[in-house]
């Protein structure tokens, strides 16, 4: 039987806002929402779909405690919420070299040939038409691609693709 701890904080720290909606669903609702964090998260876009913007501004809403970690994230939180929140650094430039290479080792990357020549897709969204036909014509070229997909499982429809879940493991060694 797993034992239930107290909850004193639901913290998030760079997550891409999709992540963070998703958070708000299943983590953060486990914690009070005066005590929920959200350290440096990123839009990854420009603009917020109209379609989107009264969920998004009913969620920010629910994070007393943001910051976003570049400046148009800080533009469109103003822009749905009213609210000013502060630009700050990258997590991921808050650690050391050896911090690094101690999240490294305990997480070995996918080993990848990297003398075999390969296509990398990177994914902030579901691909697009566009990018399907691209793939399907690597694809029929016998080009090897490896993707790092919006949602982990979304590739099992190209069974030519090797689908990773990347993390900075991935990106500092296997990229």
């Amino acid at each position: 039987m797993i034992q239930q701890l107290p909850l004193v904080y639901a913290v998030a720290i760079k997550f891409g806002m999709r992540a963070i909606c998703t958070l708000i669903h299943l983590f953060f609702a486990l914690a009070p929402q005066e005590k929920r964090i959200a350290y440096a998260p990123s839009f990854g876009k420009e603009s917020i779909p109209m379609y989107n913007r009264c969920k998004m501004k009913k969620w920010i809403n629910e994070i007393p405690l943001l910051s976003v970690r570049e400046q148009k994230g800080a533009e469109i939180i103003e822009q749905l919420t009213g609210k000013q929140v502060p630009v700050v650094l990258d997590p991921t430039l808050l650690l050391t070299k050896d911090d690094w290479a101690t999240v490294i080792q305990s997480n070995p990357p996918v080993n990848i040939d990297k003398a075999k020549p390969y296509v990398l897709l990177y994914f902030l969204n579901e691909p697009s038409a566009e990018a399907e036909n691209y793939i399907h014509l690597l694809s029929n070229e016998g080009i090897f691609m490896i993707a790092v997909p919006y949602l982990y499982n979304s590739m099992k429809r190209f069974p030519s693709i090797l689908s990773v879940d990347a993390g900075p493991s991935e990106f500092f060694v296997a990229y």
